[in-house]
C-alpha cells in the first residue's frame, strides 16, 4: 500500500518527462504549464496538456494511461499477478484516489537566471494515513471467511476494498503552500525535476 504515494509521483514525474520538448518559449507560461499537468495527472483533464504538447487530447491520454499501465505492471507486478482484470480494477481504484487531489496554482515569479518559481496551495488528503489499517482490517475479514489473501482475486479484492474504505473517509487537511521550480535545460526546454515532483505528491497526499 506504501507503494501506491511512490507509484503516483514516478507517473507524474514521467508524464513531466514527456512533455519537456514541447515547453519551450521566451514567454513560457510556467504556471499554466504547472496547472495543466497537475489536471492531466490528477484530474483527467488533458486540454491544456495536450496544447503545451502539441498533441490532441486522445493522444495526451494514450500517452499517459500507456505509462500508468507500465507502473502499475512495475509496482504490483513485482507482488503478485493480478491478470488482466484484477490490474483494471486497481487502476480504477487509483485513478479515484487521484481525483481526491486538491490544489490550486496561486502564482508565478521569473527568476534572473530565466527559470521560474510556482506557488501551489494544496489541501492535503489523509488517504494514505488510513489505508494501511484499513487493508489490515479487511484482510482480516477475508482470512476470516477462509479466503487467501495470496489468491490473485482475493488480493484484488483486498486492494479495492480497502482503497475504497480510505476513499469514503477522506479528510483533508489545513491548507498549505509549496514552492516549486520550473527549470530550463540545456536544450531551452522548461521542466520539473522529479524532486520537484516529488515535493507536490508528498503535500497532497502525506504519510
Amino acid at each position: 500500500m506504501k507503494n501506491m504515494k511512490r507509484w503516483m509521483a514516478a507517473a507524474l514525474a514521467v508524464m513531466l518527462c514527456l512533455s519537456l520538448a514541447a515547453c519551450k518559449g521566451k514567454d513560457f507560461d510556467a504556471k499554466g504549464y504547472v496547472k495543466s499537468v497537475l489536471d492531466a495527472h490528477y484530474h483527467g483533464e488533458y486540454k491544456d496538456y495536450a496544447k503545451y504538447l502539441d498533441i490532441s487530447e486522445e493522444e495526451a491520454k494514450a500517452d499517459l494511461d500507456k505509462d500508468v499501465d507500465q507502473q502499475i505492471d512495475q509496482e504490483v507486478g513485482a507482488i503478485i499477478d493480478l491478470g488482466d482484470e484484477g490490474k483494471a480494477r486497481y487502476k480504477e481504484m487509483l485513478v479515484k484516489v487521484e481525483k481526491l487531489a486538491k490544489y490550486e496554482v496561486k502564482d508565478v515569479k521569473k527568476q534572473d537566471n530565466g527559470n521560474y518559481v510556482v506557488t501551489v496551495e494544496v489541501e492535503p488528503s489523509n488517504i494514505y494515513q488510513t489505508l494501511e489499517q484499513n487493508s489490515t482490517s479487511v484482510t482480516e475479514e477475508k482470512v476470516n471467511q477462509g479466503l487467501t489473501p495470496s489468491d490473485p482475486a482475493v488480493f484484488a479484492d483486498i486492494l479495492v476494498e480497502s482503497i475504497q474504505k480510505s476513499i469514503d473517509g477522506n479528510t483533508y487537511g489545513d491548507a498549505t503552500t509549496v514552492q516549486v521550480n520550473v527549470t530550463k535545460d540545456d536544450n531551452g526546454a522548461y521542466g520539473l525535476e522529479e524532486s520537484e515532483v516529488q515535493k507536490l505528491a508528498d503535500a497532497l497526499f502525506p504519510q
